[in-house]
C-alpha cells in the first residue's frame, strides 16, 4: 500500500476504490505468477489501456481473482464494500469454505460464502451488534488489517518496528490507534525475524520500495 503523492498522507479511514484494491492484489502476487497471468486487455466496458489501473485490473481478471458487474463494467472508481473485499480475499488465498454463519446480516447476502470463510478463519470481525455490514464501504485501514492477518505480517508492538528508517505518515502518527501497526506494516517493505510466539514479527531492515509505477504504463511488461 502506498500513500497519496499530493499531500503525503495514507488516509487510513478513507474508503478505497475497486481499482486500488485490484492493484494491491496485483502487487501481492509473485513475479512469476504475475508473468503467467499478465494481460493488458480485458472485457470490461470501463477499463481501457492508458488508465493507470488497466494492467492491474486486466491481469487480475485474467487470473480470475476479480470480476465485474452484470452490465459488463468494472466500476474501477467506485469504493469497494466490505462484502466485495471479503470475496476477493477468499478467492486470492483460496480458503476452504466452512458453512458456519458468524453474522446476523449475511445469511442471504450474495457475499456470504466469502465472508463466512474469512470469519471462520479468524480474519474478519464484525460489529458489537453481531453484524458484518457487507454493503458498507471498507476503509483503507480495514484492508491493510485483513491482508496483514491473512499473510501473517503481524508486528506485535511499536518496538518491533524500525523508527528513523521506516516511512511514516502524518495521519498515522498515533501508535495507540487500532490500525497503526497494520498501516506501518502495509506501507513498509521489510526483512524480519519471527518472534518466539511463532506469530508476530520483528523488523530487521527496511527494503527499498519497488518502482510499481513501471508496471502501470501502457508499454509495461511483467518484469
Amino acid at each position: 500500500m502506498i500513500g497519496f503523492r499530493e499531500d503525503g498522507t495514507i488516509r487510513p479511514s478513507s474508503s478505497i476504490t475497486r481499482a486500488a484494491v485490484a492493484t494491491i492484489f496485483f502487487r501481492l502476487v509473485t513475479d512469476e505468477f504475475r508473468a503467467q497471468v499478465w494481460s493488458t486487455e480485458n472485457d470490461f466496458t470501463d477499463v481501457h489501456q492508458g488508465q493507470w489501473f488497466n494492467n492491474a485490473v486486466s491481469t487480475m481478471a485474467n487470473a480470475n481473482i476479480i470480476s465485474g458487474m452484470p452490465d459488463g463494467s468494472f466500476q474501477p472508481n467506485r469504493p469497494i464494500t466490505r462484502g466485495e473485499f471479503a470475496v476477493l480475499v477468499s478467492r486470492f488465498f483460496e480458503f476452504n469454505y466452512v458453512d458456519k454463519p458468524m453474522f446476523s446480516d449475511v445469511a442471504t447476502h450474495w457475499a456470504k460464502n466469502g465472508i463466512n470463510m474469512l470469519a471462520n478463519a479468524g480474519l474478519v470481525h464484525g460489529y458489537d451488534d453481531s453484524t458484518f455490514k457487507p454493503d458498507q464501504n471498507i476503509s483503507r485501514a480495514e484492508v491493510a488489517a485483513l491482508i496483514n492477518r491473512a499473510l501473517m505480517r503481524l508486528p506485535e508492538t511499536t518496538e518491533d518496528l524500525l523508527f528513523g528508517e521506516m516511512t511514516v505518515w502524518p495521519d498515522n502518527s498515533n501508535p495507540n490507534a487500532w490500525y497503526y501497526l497494520y498501516i506501518q506494516e502495509a506501507t513498509n517493505s521489510n526483512e524480519f525475524v519471527l518472534k518466539e510466539d511463532g506469530i508476530h514479527k520483528k523488523w530487521t531492515a527496511i527494503l527499498p520500495a519497488r518502482p510499481w509505477h513501471l508496471l502501470e504504463n501502457i508499454y509495461a511488461v511483467p518484469f
